[in-house]
């Protein structure tokens, strides 16, 4: 018995220093919050990794399959309460206690990097949660593949229902642009393919418990695939809108500075016919034409300055020979 005692130590002790060391080799990964988690802001220098929680474990204490230590000492409350999630090995691993009330995290199945994730929750005990994730009791039971049965058998069963809770898993979508987190139901599945015409024809008539969890995750990926086209037509048709207006004033500017032209010349071309023909110019005319010209000095008639003198013209003879 001592001897698997020492033997138990020593496997614990070689373990953590196996994690420590691999902790080491990586950069802060814990997000207090989702807008933490969008702008890549992550929780100071702290590491933190995902441990799956043994069957034994969740029936002692139930709650999501996933628990999160860190590299340095940690209250447990923060961990279960404050912090939005964490990004280990490349896959979120989200807080579910939010969603479900219950303790821990879920690893996204498929989304990571990406607007949605698919991830596999542990069933509230309280039905308050149902305002949150909607009617969890329509959606599909998640074990292992093939066709599976709606939630709603567990709900409100004997001992065997209580035994299935904690195997039991409800699968949800995550979107890390609202935070908002909704359980896969035929429902939401027909939302989605309203919002994105490019499901109707996969998944926009079809019933949830026709699926097994292998579409699931393929309705993630056609998920994604259908809001980053949406994205990039929405970013197209700004582009385009962006430049027809570049263009619009750009020909605005370019008809206003050709009308400008046309009135300079035309002013021109009608100063220089006027100065040919000897009708008077106008200042601005002269002005714009560049060229000064001086009227020419009034005929003043001669006139005599002493009022008492008097012109008589007197006839003259000229003698003929």
């Amino acid at each position: 018995m001592k001897y698997v005692f020492t033997l138990l130590i020593f496997l614990a002790a070689a373990t953590s220093g196996r994690l420590h060391a691999q902790i080491k080799k990586k950069t802060p990964n814990g997000y207090p919050t989702l807008y933490d988690y969008r702008t890549n802001n992550p929780d100071g220098s702290r590491i933190y990794y995902a441990d799956k929680r043994s069957a034994a474990l969740m029936k002692v204490s139930p709650g999501n399959d996933y628990k999160i230590e860190c590299n340095e000492a940690m209250d447990k409350d923060y961990l279960t309460d404050s912090l939005w999630g964490i990004v280990y090995k490349d896959t979120v691993y989200l807080n579910c206690k939010p969603f479900s009330g219950l303790d821990w995290y879920a690893k996204a199945e498929y989304g990571t990097g990406k607007r949605y994730l698919y991830l596999n929750i542990a069933i509230p005990l309280n039905p308050k949660y149902k305002s949150i994730l909607g009617d969890y009791s329509q959606a599909p039971a998640v074990k292992t593949g093939g066709s599976i049965p709606k939630i709603g058998g567990l709900i409100g069963g004997a001992v065997k229902g209580a035994v299935d809770r904690l195997s039991t898993r409800i699968p949800v979508i995550y979107d890390t642009e609202t935070g908002q987190c909704r359980c896969l139901t035929t429902e939401l599945l027909y939302s989605f393919s309203q919002k994105y015409p490019e499901l109707k024809s996969q998944f926009g008539l079809v019933k949830i418990e026709m699926l097994s969890v292998y579409a699931f995750r393929d309705f993630a990926e056609a998920l994604n695939t259908a809001d980053e086209q949406e994205k990039l037509k929405a970013k197209q048709a700004e582009q385009q809108a962006a430049e027809a207006e570049a263009k619009a004033r750009a020909e605005a500017e370019r008809a206003a500075a050709d009308s400008v032209a046309q009135a300079a010349a035309a002013s021109a071309v009608d100063s220089t016919s006027r100065s040919g023909k000897g009708e008077p110019v106008s200042p601005t005319e002269t002005a714009d034409s560049g060229e000064a010209s001086q009227p020419a000095p009034a005929q003043v008639p001669a006139t005599t300055d002493d009022p008492n003198k008097v012109q008589v013209k007197i006839p003259v003879q000229v003698p003929v020979q």
